[in-house]
């Protein structure tokens, strides 16, 4: 775990300038996305060959999960775009198995992809909250060790908790709280980024020619549902989230959130960067456009309710059609513009698998 050690990177380039590791694989592990980025960057020409270098280690993603849950579940290929077409092709392997995988996305909305948070579910019907405690003392440390205040991101979790998936600024948050510094802000989300705890999502200005709007509003979505409970415990000063964390899961107006950061990061495992959300003259918001190598770009609303109509698609319809993740409806709508798949089985198609090259 090279992270805790200070010039880790200097010590590897001096064993290896010395003729030391030759003929030997060194894997530099940690849970700081900086300093191993930055650790690597420090040595050029001596990471050997191949074309990935940096490795990511993450959650399990829902597909992994119903692997280990139900082994013997037949899922269908991974999506390799995210177009109408190849969605409705695989998931006509999917309609038996529908009821199946929403119970088991509410599992996993509830535990998230941690092994650790897992097998405590499987051995005491719940996750203990000394294992929240683990999660929470680990992401501190993380903070303390960057020399940042524990004050203030406890002021940025509470403030995290109210605007999970809401566009943001930095300005506001140093409006909303005591850290009264944009750049302060910044500061923390960005470590809260690179410790592998959410990930910012940027506008893009154009549906067709995606690009980040750096200066613009953006969001932020945690990596795994755990972490999302973890920031909603740890902002109500609750000492056993898990009673709250059934409560959000079952709550239809909580859990929608939630659903949106769970497709979110499992679009970024699965697409890379190229993931973004949109509006255009103050429209109403698109949640999602996604470009992928040899496609075109893949429109996504999500819409996690029993429900849904034809209104509340129109502006996927009228930004050229495209998908909408539901709970449980699925078919075309609006004259086959837009085609509904239940988020369960969207998530089960997407290939995010937990051991990767970087695209986070």
């Amino acid at each position: 775990e090279v992270t805790r050690v200070d010039n880790w990177a200097g010590a590897l380039r001096g064993l290896i300038d010395n003729n030391e590791l030759e003929k030997t694989t060194v894997v530099a592990t940690g849970s700081h996305q900086r300093d191993l980025r930055a650790g690597g960057e420090r040595l050029p020409g001596r990471r050997g060959g191949g074309p990935h270098f940096d490795w990511e280690l993450l959650p399990l993603s829902f597909r992994e999960y119903v692997q280990v849950a139900e082994p013997d579940l037949q899922l269908p290929p991974v999506l390799s775009t995210l177009t109408v077409e190849e969605v409705k092709t695989n998931s006509r392997e999917l309609v038996l198995l529908r009821p199946r995988l929403i119970s088991l996305l509410e599992d996993y909305l509830a535990v998230g992809g941690f092994t650790m948070a897992i097998n405590d579910k499987a051995s005491f019907g719940m996750i203990r909250a000394e294992i929240y405690q683990i999660y929470r003392e680990a992401i501190i440390g993380e903070f303390t060790r960057a020399g940042m205040r524990e004050p203030y991101l406890r002021e940025i979790i509470n403030w995290l908790a109210d605007h999970l998936g809401q566009e943001f600024d930095y300005r506001d948050i140093a409006l909303a709280t005591d850290i009264g510094s944009k750049d302060t802000a910044r500061n923390y989300m960005d470590n809260l980024e690179a410790s592998y705890v959410a990930k910012v999502y940027y506008r893009t200005p154009d549906i067709e020619k995606l690009s980040p709007a750096f200066r613009g509003s953006k969001k932020i979505h945690p990596i795994d549902p755990l972490f999302w409970h973890l920031i909603r415990a740890w902002a109500a000063s609750d000492p056993d989230p898990w009673p709250a964390c059934i409560g959000a899961v079952q709550s239809s107006d909580g859990v929608g959130h939630l659903v949106e950061s769970v497709i979110a990061i499992h679009l970024r495992r699965t697409f890379g960067n190229q993931v973004y959300y949109w509006r255009a003259n103050n429209r109403r918001e698109i949640d999602f456009v996604v470009s992928s190598p040899g496609a075109p770009v893949a429109i996504l609303e999500v819409k996690y309710r029993q429900n849904v109509s034809g209104d509340d698609v129109k502006q996927v319809a009228k930004a050229g059609g495209g998908l909408v993740a539901t709970r449980s409806k699925g078919g075309n709508l609006l004259e086959g513009a837009v085609y509904a798949i239940p988020a369960a089985e969207l998530l089960v198609m997407l290939d995010a698998p937990s051991l990767g090259p970087s695209k986070l």
